[in-house]
């Protein structure tokens, strides 16, 4: 299954409330900043055994590079659907590759015996059996979105079923489309002759008589396919393979891994709303992070990113102003009263109705007079 939007979950509510006399707010700081807030994690991954085995090195990094440029236009042209999702997945040499693709070879000579003879509209229920009896021999496992591990392990989910068995359809001419609901990818023979219609393959079924449904017959299909759906384009399908592997690392806290894999999905599908969504959440998350290792200027230069994409974005509002609080009160406390005014005017500017900056100029401005005239 593919994770869904991220889920909004309130830790504890960190809006700042402002009572005490301007004379003692200095004095008060420490108290006045809660160190929690609100934080949106992107949804939750079981860990994959191919995941803990590939690092994001840079040798794969350079790889994905190539792979992003090729598809930059909406499709590739230097790749197969295979190749790319094999690195897609992390697979970082030349070695690997040429051994998966070896073994995918492998499956489609033994597939194409069993295709002699065969009408054109059977084809596809032959090689969706094909591919239940040789290929996904392990189990469903909700997390396995890459590819190499079923030709590995057997194991799968509705992502890496669907780009298989898609890449064997077209090895015999059979059309197919890959689609996506929210949650779920499937994919579909059309029938040519309405646009949506034919039949609704589902590849983690393990009975054929539960897995081609007839798209037209709504009454009897499982509400999941009355949504909205998507048809994916080869792009638009590797990108939720990025997309799936951000979420494992930013629910395992690899926040800039996480983010380098959100980006990598979203210039593959930049329409994908749930990858934007999720990739401002790790955002937050990762400067949430920071600010609890006490890595203040750190966390405010992480979620510059997060203002690039959506400044109107409303976590990314509550937590810039957790972390401008516990930054304001480290300045004042290092008696850098200047550097502490300019983050107060950058989140007035950002933030004009947050009463936080505004009171918080007020304190400092009457701290630094009351000093002066103190002689301090």
């Amino acid at each position: 299954m593919l994770p869904s939007l991220a889920q909004h979950r309130r830790k504890k509510s960190c809006e700042p409330v402002w009572l005490l006399p301007v004379a003692l707010l200095l004095a008060a700081l420490p108290s006045m900043f809660p160190a929690t807030c609100w934080a949106f994690p992107a949804a939750s991954r079981a860990a994959s055994p191919a995941e803990h085995r590939t690092s994001f090195s840079t040798n794969a990094v350079s790889r994905t590079a190539f792979l992003l440029q090729d598809g930059a236009a909406g499709r590739f042209h230097q790749h197969t659907l295979l190749e790319a999702s094999l690195v897609a997945g992390g697979v970082e040499n030349v070695g690997s590759l040429e051994r998966f693709s070896a073994e995918f070879q492998r499956h489609r000579e033994k597939l194409a015996a069993r295709l002699v003879g065969q009408a054109k509209h059977d084809r596809g229920r032959i090689v969706w059996r094909y591919l239940h009896a040789r290929l996904l021999r392990g189990a469903y496992v909700e997390n396995q979105t890459r590819v190499e591990e079923i030709l590995q392990s057997g194991d799968f989910n509705c992502l890496s079923a669907c780009v298989l068995f898609t890449c064997l359809c077209r090895e015999f001419s059979v059309d197919v489309e890959p689609c996506m609901v929210r949650g779920h990818i499937f994919c579909r023979l059309p029938d040519g002759a309405t646009p949506g219609g034919g039949q609704i393959v589902e590849l983690t079924a393990n009975i054929e008589s539960g897995a081609f449904l007839d798209s037209k017959k709504t009454a009897l299909l499982d509400p999941i396919y009355l949504q909205p759906t998507r048809q994916l384009s080869d792009t638009q399908l590797i990108a939720k393979i990025f997309y799936n592997r951000a979420a494992y690392r930013s629910d395992h806290q690899q926040f800039p891994d996480a983010n380098t894999l959100y980006e990598a999905s979203l210039q593959l599908d930049p329409e994908d709303k749930y990858a934007r969504e999720n990739l401002l959440a790790n955002v937050c998350q990762w400067a949430l992070a920071l600010s609890d290792q006490g890595n203040l200027a750190a966390a405010e230069n992480v979620l510059e990113r997060a203002w690039r994409i959506d400044a109107a974005y409303g976590p990314l509002l509550v937590n810039a102003r957790h972390i401008d609080q516990k930054r304001i009160v480290q300045l004042y406390r290092e008696g850098r009263f200047e550097a502490a005014l300019a983050v107060i005017q950058r989140g007035s500017r950002r933030q004009p109705n947050a009463e936080l900056y505004s009171r918080a100029r007020a304190s400092i401005e009457n701290s630094f007079v009351n000093r002066h005239n103190a002689g301090i």
